[in-house]
């Protein structure tokens, strides 16, 4: 809370679960810098009813995410998530996973499974990137990655590079209130597929002002949406 940098987190182990409303979090509410958490888990990192966050409540920047595994599993609503509350930069987001990257199922209370990175309602400060790589980036049953600007602030950019990408049931958006819309970056090797009513989507001026819309972007590969959902 004074205006030294809050410490980091660092995590090295060949598997890493948390479950059952686990928390790593680091924050910061004065004038040093936020922390940031790296987890390296070289064979799997699996995150169940689980919140990894990194925040910032002042003119302070927050502390960056960086997930580093084999494969990646987040669900019953289970987030890593990047968060400014004030006028200070949210941090970024970082998922390098070799083999693959799952997103599933919400909690019975809706909040979905994700990686977000946002600038909330009340902060000027911009929202932070999530940046993906990964060999098979799956988002199933209202699971999310979603880049977010809920008040004055920016939201960040989203870049995904993959060899497959699949959407059923699922998002990735950028939005914004009234700043500028984030950017939506999709470097998929082979093939996106989309089922039952999934969104890709940048959307500017929630609040009924000012503000553009990010751009979508997808090269190399084949988009394939079933029509009929």
């Amino acid at each position: 809370t004074g205006d030294g940098n809050a410490g980091s987190v660092l995590i090295e182990t060949p598997q890493f679960a948390a479950r059952d409303g686990a928390l790593i979090t680091t924050s910061t509410l004065g004038g040093g810098s936020g922390g940031d958490i790296d987890i390296t888990a070289t064979d799997d990192l699996q995150l169940e009813s689980t919140l990894l966050s990194t925040a910032t409540f002042t003119q302070a920047a927050a502390g960056d995410i960086r997930l580093n595994t084999s494969r990646l599993r987040a669900s019953g609503g289970a987030q890593a998530i990047t968060t400014t509350f004030g006028p200070g930069e949210a941090g970024n987001l970082t998922v390098t996973a070799s083999e693959s990257v799952d997103l599933i199922d919400p909690t019975e209370t809706g909040i979905a499974s994700g990686l977000l990175a946002s600038s909330f309602e009340t902060a000027a400060g911009t929202g932070g990137d999530i940046l993906v790589n990964t060999g098979a980036l799956r988002i199933i049953d209202g699971a999310t990655v979603s880049v977010s600007g809920e008040g004055e602030g920016d939201a960040g950019n989203i870049d995904v590079g993959a060899r497959s990408l699949l959407l059923d049931r699922g998002s990735i958006t950028a939005t914004s209130a009234s700043g500028e819309g984030g950017s939506i970056l999709l470097r998929i090797d082979d093939t996106a597929l989309l089922r039952n009513g999934s969104t890709i989507s940048t959307t500017a001026g929630q609040a009924g002002s000012t503000g553009n819309g990010g751009n979508i972007t997808f090269s190399e590969g084949f988009i394939l949406a079933v029509p009929n959902e």
